[in-house]
C-alpha cells in the first residue's frame, strides 16, 4: 500500500470502529473528509478492508434488518435505511422478496404506543400517523388502529 493509501484505510479503520458501513457508504465517507485524496486510494482502501473482513455488506445488512425487528419498523423504513446508508440495489430486491409479517409488527407497534385503546378520533388519526411514520404501509397502520378500536370496544 501506498503511504496515501495507508493513510486512508487507518482514517476508515478508526470510522469503522464507531460504525458499520457499507462500502459505497465508507469510499463517500473517505472522500467527504478527504477531499484532496486520490479516489483510487480511497477505493484501494475499503478493498483492502472489505479482503480483510472489516467491511461486509451483507453483515451489516442483517443487522439493519435485525434492528427493524427489535424497534418495529416497516418496510419503507427499512428502504429508507437502506437508501441512507448507501446499500447496494441487491439489498432493495432482498427486502422486497423477504417474507416478514409487517402487519403483526404494526399491530405490536400500536400496542406499545397506545397501551389503552385510541378512544376518539383524534387518538386514532395520531396513532395512524405514528405508525406511517414508522415506515409502515397505510393499509398495515389502518389494519392496526382499527384492531386496537375493535378490542376495546369487545371489552
Amino acid at each position: 500500500m501506498t503511504p496515501s493509501q495507508t493513510k486512508l484505510y487507518k482514517r476508515a479503520m478508526n470510522k469503522l470502529s464507531a460504525s458499520d458501513m457499507t462500502p459505497r457508504g465508507l469510499y463517500a465517507w473517505l472522500l467527504e473528509k478527504a477531499p484532496d485524496a486520490d479516489r483510487e486510494d480511497a477505493k484501494e482502501a475499503v478493498r483492502q478492508l472489505a479482503r480483510e473482513g472489516f467491511v461486509d455488506e451483507k453483515r451489516y445488512y442483517r443487522s439493519l434488518i435485525l434492528e427493524g425487528e427489535r424497534k418495529l419498523w416497516g418496510k419503507r423504513k427499512l428502504a429508507e435505511e437502506l437508501k441512507k446508508r448507501r446499500f447496494s440495489e441487491r439489498y432493495f430486491d432482498l427486502l422486497e422478496q423477504e417474507d416478514a409479517d409487517y402487519a403483526s409488527r404494526a399491530l405490536e407497534l400500536a400496542q406499545k404506543l397506545c397501551p389503552g385503546s385510541p378512544g376518539d378520533d383524534r387518538e386514532k388519526k395520531s396513532l395512524y400517523g405514528r405508525l406511517v411514520a414508522r415506515g409502515h404501509s397505510s393499509c398495515d397502520a389502518a389494519g392496526a388502529v382499527r384492531e386496537l378500536s375493535k378490542r376495546r370496544t369487545e371489552q
